[in-house]
């Protein structure tokens, strides 16, 4: 019998800052004492995921991963809880406060869903106007909307079915533009997206249960206790 949830899948960042940043700067030491406020010398338990989709290591600490590139700060939660979308959201706006003359162009609140198996609900819920399904086989099919949701925020929907299984991401997109702007709106922005986002999950595509995809356990040697 087949499982009736999907997956929301934490492997892709919760929070994206889009800017100028400069990845040096995010160095074990420098994260765990001022984005985290870790005292110096304190035994620190440290998870390093190098994801085969990203650019960059992530750092694991406290419930939080931080990865940088120089157009992209991505933070991700281990878990959709309220209090973990909280703490997202305060590494952001600390790291905004800390590096406040850093070029920042918009951020999105982003929320993936995904399964192997394709629910019947979802592949009916994505049929074309064409019907094409009526006269040929097909094996991918990939739509991606833009929804204004009000001035300054747009959602970016993406439903895609293919051989691994069905995904659904959705992209809540603020363009603020400034540190200082993006702080003010990134405060309860996971909320909000988080509860739109699950709205949009049962009303067009009948899912209500979900479990959780996220990085597991590093092999021995990755993660380790270290000294900050």
């Amino acid at each position: 019998m087949r499982r009736a949830r999907m997956f929301i899948d934490l492997r892709q960042p919760t929070l994206v800052i889009s800017g100028h940043w400069n990845p040096r700067i995010f160095g074990l030491d420098w994260v765990a004492q001022n984005l985290f406020q870790l005292a110096a010398g304190a035994a620190v338990e440290v998870g390093q995921v190098l994801a085969p989709d990203r650019r960059f290591p992530i750092l694991l600490i406290d419930g939080v991963g931080v990865g940088c590139t120089t157009d992209r700060l991505e933070l991700f939660a281990t878990d959709d809880a309220d209090d973990s979308l909280a703490r997202v959201e305060a590494i952001a706006v600390r790291t905004l406060e800390l590096l406040q003359h850093t070029p920042v162009f918009g951020f999105g609140a982003n929320f993936t869903f995904m399964d192997a198996e394709v629910d019947a609900a979802i592949a009916d819920a994505l049929m074309t106007a064409e019907r094409l399904e009526a006269h040929y086989r097909i094996t991918d099919r990939a739509y991606q909307t833009s929804i204004a949701l009000a001035d300054d925020l747009v959602l970016n929907l993406l439903r895609h079915i293919g051989a691994d299984g069905v995904q659904i991401a959705m992209n809540f997109h603020y363009g603020v533009v400034g540190a200082e702007s993006a702080r003010n709106a990134i405060q309860g922005a996971l909320g909000r997206a988080k509860e739109q986002a699950l709205k949009i999950m049962s009303e067009l595509y009948h899912q209500d249960e979900f479990e959780i995809a996220k990085f597991g356990p590093a092999p021995t040697g990755e993660d380790s206790n270290v000294e900050i």
